[in-house]
């Protein structure tokens, strides 16, 4: 395994130019993960001149793997490679609030996200569950009692690229509000709460 896998910021890290200039990367990823991540498949595309098909195939776990095998990477890079994989590994590591509202015990891992077509993403507290497959099941007869007209997505982690879904109305908003319920948010996010909540989802920590 990669020893830069294990690398961890030291201090913030801010943007010094462009439409970020001054704000803090790691509070960037509560308000712009997808914009922080269009960044990041930039800089991994240019490396490797990536043929846009190939583009097309790969999740932000393939550019993780291209970036991990890289040496002498620029500040930025290296930030954003830290920050995404933590934002994608909070569900295992990070300690959360909300218990599995099918089984009462166990912490809420997954989600599943309900399309309402014209309505566009529903999201839903029952929708949550742990890794029971009974309460998988139970989450499947939610969907089905309340919502007839919805078809259910694959299940999800309850992480950060969970926010670069095509939104339908009030669909951020509802997402965000249900992630400061089961990871404890404060209603303001600091850039030291942004920095110290990431480090914690670290492997090296």
């Amino acid at each position: 395994m990669n020893n830069q896998e294990f690398w961890q910021p030291e201090s913030i890290y801010y943007f010094k130019y462009g439409n970020n200039a001054g704000a803090s990367l790691p509070r960037l990823m509560f308000e712009k993960h997808q914009s922080l991540y269009g960044i990041f498949q930039t800089i991994i595309c240019k490396s490797f001149s990536l043929s846009p098909y190939v583009q097309r195939q790969m999740e932000l776990s393939d550019y993780l793997k291209y970036s991990r095998g890289m040496s002498n990477k620029k500040p930025l890079q290296q930030h954003l490679e830290y920050y995404l994989a933590a934002g994608e590994e909070l569900a295992p590591k990070q300690k959360i609030k909300s218990l599995c509202p099918h089984c009462g015990h166990e912490q809420v891992r997954y989600i599943t996200l309900v399309n309402q077509y014209s309505y566009g993403l529903k999201v839903d507290d029952d929708l949550m569950f742990c890794q029971n497959k009974d309460c998988a099941g139970k989450v499947n007869q939610v969907v089905h009692s309340k919502y007839k007209f919805g078809r259910p997505l694959a299940k999800r982690l309850l992480n950060f690229s969970t926010f670069d879904l095509s939104p339908g109305f009030g669909f951020q908003d509802s997402l965000k509000r249900l992630f400061k319920r089961v990871y404890d948010w404060p209603e303001i996010i600091s850039d030291q709460f942004a920095f110290d909540f990431f480090k914690q989802t670290s492997p090296a920590s």
